[in-house]
């Protein structure tokens, strides 16, 4: 029977000791209930989507809102049962609110909150046209390409900080007139809302220039001049 305000005629047909007796049009009321409601919402990794998974109890069916961070998503309870997906959300730690409205004549409507997480995706740093092995004096340049994160990338040589990639701006570190020796870089990349940060290091060697010594037959009595041609 659905809720509401009911009539009903009631008859009792007596007995031998009471006459019989009609009531007509006899007013009582059937509520309607309130049912259980369950939100589950499992964890994701950005940008994954999230989906609520809604269950109202008595079979109820009627429309459902989701709200997340101030963003609305609508779906439908059929039977009782009823899932939403949570679409373009950030990472972070969220708090939903759940709003049934119910469109059968049985169920009284309902809210429910719940939490859930969209954790960070990894951020990576590629590393191209590293040599390894540069002469003193030779100029070079080794790029650091940010995958993921829109955060900077600070460089450091040996420990010391050099400077600050930019994000869509810089992409990589120049040098020349090295001295010799071996020069380790440490790139650190800043994460943002959706993506971890990284660190990641490389190296190269900055070695002495090769010697090229000629000497050219001649005749005495000319002297021999080392490394300069012989006339």
């Amino acid at each position: 029977m659905t809720a509401g305000d009911k009539y009903a005629t009631v008859v009792f047909y007596g007995d031998s000791n009471y006459d019989e007796l009609t009531l007509e049009n006899v007013k009582f009321t059937v509520s309607r209930v309130t049912p259980e409601i369950d939100v589950t919402i499992e964890d994701v990794t950005y940008p994954a989507n999230a989906v609520a998974e809604i269950t109202v109890g008595n079979n109820a069916n009627g429309t459902v809102n989701v709200t997340v961070n101030g963003k609305t998503f609508n779906g439908t309870v059929s039977n009782g049962v009823g899932s939403v997906e949570l679409t373009g959300l950030s990472a972070g730690n969220k708090v939903v609110n759940v709003e049934f409205t119910s469109t059968d004549e049985y169920n009284n409507n309902v809210n429910a909150s719940s939490k859930f997480t969209i954790y960070p995706n990894n951020s990576l740093i590629n590393i191209e046209d590293n040599a390894g092995v540069y002469k003193v004096g030779q100029d070079g340049d080794i790029k650091f390409i940010a995958v993921n994160s829109t955060g900077d990338i600070a460089i450091y040589i040996n420990g010391a900080y050099n400077t600050t990639l930019r994000h869509g701006i810089d992409d990589g570190v120049s040098w020349s007139n090295l001295a010799e020796g071996t020069y380790v870089i440490t790139a650190v990349l800043e994460g943002d809302q959706n993506y971890t940060g990284y660190s990641t290091t490389t190296s190269f060697k900055v070695v002495k220039k090769n010697v090229t010594i000629s000497v050219n037959d001649t005749t005495v009595p000319d002297v021999i001049v080392v490394g300069t041609p012989v006339l």
